[in-house]
């Protein structure tokens, strides 16, 4: 896995986003900054790390609590969205 800033991340400023300590992760587009899709592009980033965690645990618990279960078809598809989401948040090949 690619090393990245650990979280929490925060944007207290809108267009910038700073992890935990205080350094900064990522800053959207200058020329929208202030309006409300630069702040919720913000807010997205810096939810970035807790959503990765969560799609990881969420998988992992699904495999190592049931190892054998059979998943159906809507959430085995869910299953794959979810490990794509995490290999390109990783950099991790499928």
């Amino acid at each position: 896995m690619n090393k990245h800033t650990p979280g929490p991340w925060t944007c207290p400023h809108g267009a910038r986003v700073y992890g935990a300590d205080l350094h900064l992760v990522a800053e959207t587009a200058f020329e929208h900054r202030g309006t409300t899709e630069t702040e919720a592009n913000a807010a997205l980033i810096a939810a970035a790390p807790a959503m990765l965690s969560a799609l990881m645990a969420i998988l992992d618990d699904a495999s190592s609590t049931h190892p054998k279960f059979t998943l159906d078809y809507k959430i085995k598809q869910c299953a794959g969205i979810a490990r794509a989401a995490i290999a390109r948040a990783t950099g991790a090949a499928q």
